[in-house]
């Protein structure tokens, strides 16, 4: 019975001290408290292990952990997607996940993908470091992190706010005539391929790809590039 006591002991001081870190909330609702300081935390750590081979996060998604641990899939929206409920509580593990996934990106801005196919034809993939990073400047005022330099997946190294604006330059030369992102190999639907040809438009890719150049303009003004926001708000714009 000690070991087990002692056991139970340990899982409590961790809980306790898990939950009290990160955001705290005092409202009206003690449901709706209780919902963000403790349950939203819960799922939260118990949908999160560390990868042994790669050192990323993995999160619940078999996608995900399936991709991390071979090595293949750096930079792709399932990465990105997942390493946002962190941000609030663990901001240091969000960050080192979110320049994991900058590696992937290549210096014309394009995804690398996977060994097999080392450029990414999926449309969407590379705006997705992007939204991550924005949103983690949302929540902790890091640009200093902007600032930070890493590799290039092919060659060469640049800064994180560089790596973000190749991927955006990337992203608007794939538009159709009409001024609609290209569909390509898929957007988030991973089922439709039905723009190899460069004919295929995706509007969902295209109300993302709005959504970014607002947020980018926004990104580029409170860190000072005051030309690099006027000309996002232009394409944001268009």
């Amino acid at each position: 019975l000690s070991v087990i006591d002692n056991s139970f002991r340990e899982v409590r001081r961790f809980w306790q001290s898990y939950l009290a870190n990160g955001v705290m909330v005092k409202t009206p609702d003690k449901e709706s408290d209780r919902e963000v300081n403790i349950w939203n935390k819960y799922q939260i750590r118990t949908g999160e292990r560390k990868d042994s081979k790669s050192g990323l996060m993995a999160a619940h998604t078999t996608c995900f952990t399936y991709n991390i641990s071979y090595g293949e899939v750096l930079s792709d929206r399932d990465t990105n997607v997942n390493l946002l409920s962190i941000v609030m509580n663990q901001d240091k593990l969000a960050r080192e996940n979110i320049i994991h996934t900058l590696l992937g990106i290549c210096r014309d801005g394009s995804d690398f993908f996977s060994k097999r196919y080392p450029r990414c034809i999926k449309s969407d993939f590379p705006l997705w470091g992007v939204y991550a990073v924005v949103h983690y400047l949302k929540e902790t005022g890091d640009y200093s992190f902007l600032e930070e330099i890493i590799n290039y997946h092919d060659k060469g190294k640049g800064s994180v706010y560089e790596h973000l604006v190749r991927c955006i330059e990337y992203t608007l030369k794939m538009l159709s005539h009409r001024g609609l992102s290209l569909i390509r190999g898929s957007d988030w639907d991973d089922s439709l391929h039905c723009g190899m040809e460069d004919k295929g438009e995706s509007v969902l890719l295209s109300i993302f790809l709005c959504y970014i150049l607002r947020e980018m303009a926004n990104l580029a003004k409170n860190s000072s590039r005051i030309k690099d926001s006027a000309r996002f708000r232009r394409e944001y714009e268009k």
